[in-house]
């Protein structure tokens, strides 16, 4: 839909690209909040829903992201490009990019298989791109509010996921020992 808009000239740049990125970091968000929700509510119908689908979201991640650099690119001239790509704002967009790329691409069944334990090692980088993702986010927007809030409401995700496996790990222990 935003990318019809953006084409047919019902949107404009500034528009697209806002919300292109928006909707990508906010699917980026959902699909590290499942395993928190998964740990609070291991019972609940809609965290087995969100793990089936986890896999989807992140590609969908991606896909929003590259469509948020395409219109950048499309639309910016090459010595601007590079200009940009050398300051902080920008180049966290890009590596956050490249990671979500990789991310992406060993999405598949095929790829758990061929890459084994090092798939969950691999797949442990977004984090990082979730940093370097708000970091572009903070950095490149008119208000950064909006982004700190959503980096915010990430890291609640985090603290509660570490609260919950450490909590689940001394009970474990506890159990043990018993």
């Amino acid at each position: 839909m935003f990318t019809y808009r953006y084409a047919t000239g019902a949107s404009f740049y500034g528009e697209y690209v806002h919300q292109t990125g928006d909707l990508a970091a906010r699917l980026l968000i959902v699909a590290l909040a499942v395993t928190p929700l998964r740990l609070a509510f291991p019972n609940a119908g809609f965290t087995a829903w969100l793990m089936r689908r986890r896999r989807q979201i992140g590609v969908a991640v991606f896909g929003y992201a590259a469509l948020h650099a395409a219109a950048y690119l499309l639309r910016q001239p090459a010595a601007t490009i590079a200009t940009d790509a050398a300051e902080a704002p920008m180049a966290a967009g890009w590596v956050a990019l490249a990671g979500l790329l990789a991310l992406a691409l060993t999405s598949n069944d095929t790829s758990v298989r061929w890459l084994r334990r090092g798939w969950k090692r691999l797949h442990r980088a977004v984090y990082l791109v979730a940093v370097l993702t708000f970091a572009h986010w903070i950095m490149t927007a008119f208000d950064p509010l909006a982004g700190a809030v959503h980096l915010g409401l990430l890291a609640a995700l985090e603290i509660v996921r570490v609260l919950l496996v450490y909590s689940r790990a001394r009970r474990d222990a506890r159990t043990k020992r018993e």
